[in-house]
């Protein structure tokens, strides 16, 4: 196996168990995870930082904001309840 895929697997495996067992915050998790990612990018010279930013989906991330945001006030405002 290809030593990118693996180190991949490894840190993705680590980022769910902390957040299986409940050892940290999951968004905490989250930003560790894609800390480790970026780090591991820039030490093993797997990519520029140019091409880590080309690999966000900047649309996922506002669609993925808003319905956070929408949840958030409607859950504050007793709508699920």
């Amino acid at each position: 196996m290809d030593f990118r895929i693996i180190l991949g697997l490894s840190i993705l495996i680590l980022v769910y168990a902390l957040i299986a067992f409940n050892l940290i915050h999951r968004t905490i998790a989250a930003l560790f995870g894609a800390l480790l990612v970026g780090v591991s990018m820039y030490v093993f010279r797997l990519g520029t930082v140019k091409e880590m930013v080309g690999f966000i989906s900047f649309d996922t991330l506002v669609l993925l904001m808003s319905m956070m945001i929408i949840v958030g006030i409607l859950g504050k405002t007793g709508f699920f309840q």
